[in-house]
């Protein structure tokens, strides 16, 4: 699956076009972005750009791409 990066993270910038590696694990921690949700778990992906960077994200930070 391809996704966009919507976040700065790392080595990969905001809305770079990157390949959903593998499920690296749920998070554990709750995000100030789950407020409303205190016991969401959000799946974290390794993702990989074309430059070969990779990284860790949330599902929160990648948009399929059409």
């Amino acid at each position: 699956m391809k996704a966009k990066l919507l976040r700065r993270a790392g080595k990969i910038p905001k809305d770079t076009d990157v390949e959903v590696v593998t499920k690296v694990a749920d998070r554990g921690k709750c995000d100030p972005r789950d407020a409303g949700h205190p016991e969401a778990r959000t799946p974290a992906y390794a993702v990989k750009d074309d430059a070969s960077h990779q990284e860790t994200v949330d599902t929160r930070d990648l948009r399929p791409l059409p």
